[in-house]
């Protein structure tokens, strides 16, 4: 009985499921299918339309025309049926398009070759990124307090070791040079902190208060090289402040004292292997100096430390001698210090490396200056060339490269400019890249990429060998400028 009702249950509502279902399907099939629009009325298409809410009055937009469609010129077809003509000459027209005339005296010259890249030189586009990757990591070197880095150490992850004050300075000078040439105001900047910086490690003379100097000790930073390099930073910033400039004249003064007593009178019977170099570097100095306050006893003092520093070329009077008989030959038109100069680059040209070595052909551009008794002892080696002998002469040919062609010798230039090109390549072989460096962690490339080394064997960036490697490419790439 129980089983009866139970199954009467189910049987019903089976049957209250499936009848709808049912009279759905057959009501459809009973309908004619709907005609297609086309066939519909007009009227019994139109329904009440949606009722919308009110957006309240906006402004009617203004009628744009519809500009008349314009034809678009067909290449013209050859009758083999292939336009073999288009893609050389779009090819030939940028190849062949007239570089950008770039004055290397205009701030920012370098930042306009950038612009102007793909018209450049292979070589020339070569030193630009090798100069701008040189310059990005020794703006990254200046720390928060102002300071630069003294080097890295890649083998062991630490800091190479500490050169003091004058790579300090040297650096905010070489700094300087490139926020000039590229018109970056995040290289003035991390060079003028470090400027400030030095001057806060100099005194006023207990002797004549209008002038100043470096007050680090003098075993640690000789003092006429110290000022004078303080000085010519000061004065070589892309727009100096006159307090700056205040401060350089104060410094200047000092080496006005010094200089006719220290460098000029006296003629010590073994004269320190820079002495040469300092009498460059003070004329130097005094010749960037007169441009900003000029005054005679400037120009005086110059001709007379030149004068002074007549003698064989040697390695360490490099670079400012080139920067100095240059400056003064530009600047005074004095033809012999021209001469001067191009008879000293002539004997350097001769420390260069001109021949591959198949067993260090990396060695190639490099420079080598003879050794100073002209003969190696047994079973020794000439020492490799080296970034840091290198990079000053490269910088001394690169601005007697500049002053040659201001003088319109081409033939001078031309060949300074063979000799120019080895030694950026030998320099740029020591730089690291980002593909150089895959061997590193990736977190730790970017601390080495726009380094210089100071060999090919080994990885150790120094700020000294930076700096002078930074401001020779430098040189260099305005020196080969369209």
């Amino acid at each position: 009985m129980r089983s009866t009702l139970i199954s009467g249950l189910v049987l019903l509502g089976f049957v209250a499921l499936v009848a709808p279902v049912a009279k759905l399907r057959f009501n459809s099939h009973a309908q004619p299918p709907a005609p297609p629009a086309s066939v519909i009325p007009a009227a019994q298409t139109q329904q009440t339309p949606r009722t919308l809410p009110q957006l309240g009055s906006l402004p009617s937009l203004p009628a744009t025309p519809v500009p008349a469609p314009q034809a678009i010129p067909q290449p013209r077809i050859e009758p083999t049926g292939f336009n073999t003509n288009s893609s050389q000459t779009a090819q030939t027209s940028a190849q062949n398009s007239p570089p950008v005339a770039i004055n290397p005296n205009m701030p920012g010259w370098a930042g306009r070759l950038e612009k102007d890249r793909a018209n450049l030189a292979p070589l020339t586009r070569q030193m630009l990124l090798t100069t701008r990757r040189g310059a990005d990591w020794l703006a990254r070197m200046n720390g928060v307090k102002g300071l630069f880095s003294p080097g890295i150490e890649p083998a062991v992850r630490e800091e190479s070791t500490d050169t003091g004050w004058l790579g300090q300075i040297s650096a905010a000078w070489s700094l300087n040079r490139a926020a000039q040439a590229f018109g970056d105001q995040k290289y003035e900047a991390r060079a003028l902190q470090a400027m400030l910086c030095a001057l806060e490690e100099t005194t006023p003379d207990p002797t004549d208060p209008k002038a100043r100097h470096t007050s680090v000790p003098q075993f640690i930073l000789p003092r006429i090289q110290g000022t004078a390099l303080l000085a010519l930073a000061l004065v070589d910033q892309p727009s100096p402040p006159s307090d700056m400039l205040n401060r350089s004249e104060e410094m200047v003064n000092y080496l006005r004292r010094e200089s006719q007593e220290e460098l000029i009178s006296k003629t010590p019977a073994n004269p320190p292997a820079n002495l040469s170099a300092q009498r460059y570097l003070v004329a130097y100095t005094l010749l960037k100096s007169n441009k900003h306050r000029p005054a005679n006893w400037k120009l005086e003092l110059t001709a007379s430390l030149l004068e002074s520093a007549k003698g064989p070329t040697s390695a360490q009077a490099q670079p400012w001698q080139g920067l100095a008989l240059a400056e003064w030959s530009r600047t005074q038109g004095d033809r012999q210090a021209a001469a001067r100069l191009f008879a000293a680059c002539d004997e350097l040209a001769h420390w260069q490396q001109t021949k591959i070595d198949a067993a260090h052909p990396r060695q190639l551009g490099g420079f080598q200056p003879p050794v100073p008794s002209g003969k190696l002892p047994a079973g020794t080696l000439l020492p490799p060339p080296t970034t840091a002998i290198s990079a000053p002469i490269l910088l001394t040919l690169a601005e007697a490269a500049t002053l040659s062609r201001e003088m319109g010798d081409a033939t001078l230039n031309q060949s300074l400019m063979e000799t120019i090109d080895r030694g950026t390549q030998f320099l740029a072989q020591h730089q690291y890249t980002e593909s150089t460096t895959q061997h590193f962690a990736e977190w730790y490339r970017p601390l080495l990429e726009g380094g210089f080394r100071d060999t090919q064997r080994g990885g150790t960036l120094s700020l000294a060998t930076q700096q002078m490697a930074l401001v020779a490419m430098l040189q260099s790439l305005r020196a080969s400028a369209p």
